[in-house]
Parts: structure tokens; sequence; C-alpha cells
């Protein structure tokens, strides 16, 4: 929430309200499920979000990353205000509330507002369960879907142990990912994909940093399908010359 300072007890109660005793619409809900449908159905149309969907699966198969909604998922009797509702319950609850706060206020000017939110939010029937570790399947391969398209997305990656942590290496890997291909134009790959070799209007890089398990090093692209094999070249080339200094 982002308010006026001299606004914030009304906002408060509002927004409290709102995370505390949503509506649930049931109009609403049934205009998301349509919205979610679609997509469900329009995915296999669209390139780039097949081409994400089919490597998560790949690596993380039936774990909740590698998930994906259906039109089983959408159904009346799954996705219902009840549903919603049990849903609710279990997360927006007091054990799991993390609140903070920032701006011109002093805390004796909203510590009686916090009170009254808090006090608000019911405690939790129990704790969440804690979420599975992946089993990333680190097995090398090239996977091909054939899309008659003009444009073909290209989406590279292997697993790597760093994780996010108070560590020197964390660190370095946020400035390595910047250099690479996270920093715009400014990037690498942007410059040598797209500035030099005209192969892309854009590439970037991924690399992922989870604290439980292994995360991801990697690269993305979109590219014309005749030079999606010298893109993908010259995406190795510039990750291996990173790797080398």
């Amino acid at each position: 929430m982002n308010v006026l300072s001299e606004h914030f007890s009304r906002a408060m109660h509002i927004w409290g309200g709102m995370i505390t005793e949503p509506g649930f619409d049931s109009v609403e809900v049934a205009a998301w499920r349509g919205r979610q449908a679609e997509n469900v159905l329009r995915r296999p149309d669209d390139p780039s979000t097949l081409a994400f969907s089919e490597f998560n699966r790949l690596l993380y198969g039936d774990h909740p990353i590698g998930w994906e909604m259906t039109e089983a998922d959408l159904s009346p009797e799954v996705m219902n205000r009840a549903t919603l509702e049990a849903v609710h319950r279990r997360i927006v609850c007091r054990d799991n509330l993390i609140l903070g706060l920032t701006g011109d206020l002093s805390w004796s000017e909203v510590h009686d507002v916090v009170e009254e939110f808090v006090s608000s939010v019911p405690p939790c029937e129990g704790p969440l369960p804690e979420a599975p570790v992946p089993d990333v399947d680190a097995k090398p391969g090239v996977f091909l879907m054939h899309k008659d398209l003009e444009q073909a997305v290209v989406v590279l990656a292997h697993p790597t142990d760093l994780p996010l942590a108070d560590d020197p290496e964390y660190f370095s890997s946020t400035i390595g990912n910047t250099i690479l291909g996270a920093g715009g134009f400014s990037s690498r790959l942007m410059a040598r994909v797209r500035t030099e070799e005209g192969y892309a209007y854009s590439a970037s890089s991924l690399w992922t940093t989870p604290r439980r398990y292994p995360g991801l090093l990697g690269a993305v692209t979109r590219t014309r399908p005749e030079t999606a094999v010298p893109a993908i070249e010259l995406i190795l080339e510039t990750m291996n010359e990173l790797a080398r200094v």
C-alpha cells in the first residue's frame, strides 16, 4: 500500500479489511476463471510461453515449479468460493504476517493503527507445509518444438549450486549476471547478439539463486529460425568468455 501519511489510518483500515475479509465475489471469480481458461487454451499458440513451460517441465517435472494450470484445475468443482476461502484461511493469518512500514511517520503515530490491524488478522489454523525441494533433472539435451512461425525462441540453462547467501560468491554472481545479460543494452549478450550480429532484438541472461536447491544459469533470446543456431553458438561463446575471465 502506498498512501499519503495524512491518510494512513483510513487507508490502513480499508486495506486491512480487504486482506482479512475479501469478498470473493462470484461474478469476479467467474470472470477470472474465464480469463485463465482462455490463457490455457492459447498457451500452445504462444511460442514464448510454450518454450518456458516446456523448459520448466523438463527440469522440474511434477514439482510446483514445473506445474501449470489446466482446464481441470479451473472447473467450478475445484475453483469455487469455498476453495478460495479455505486457501485464504491457511495463508492469510497472523503467524504468516510480515508487516513493514516506511515514511514520514513515527512509531507512536502508527502504533495503535498497526495493533488494530494485527489483532484483526486471525491466528493460523496450523503451520504451512514446507515446500518440497525439486529434483532438478540435470541431464544435458537439445529439445526442439516445431512451430511454423517466423520467430524462434531459445531457452538454454544448466543447474548451478550457488545459493542465495551472505557470501562473496553470491554478490559476485549478481555482478557477473549484470555484465553477462541482465544489464540491458550494456550487457555482453545484448552487445554481441543484437548490436554486433543483429541476430535478435534482445538477449538476456538468467541466473537464479534459491536458498534450498540448485539454481539455473542460462540465457534467453528470440531470433529468426535461420539464425537460431549461430545465435546459440554466440551465446555459449559469450558465456564461456565470461567464465574464463
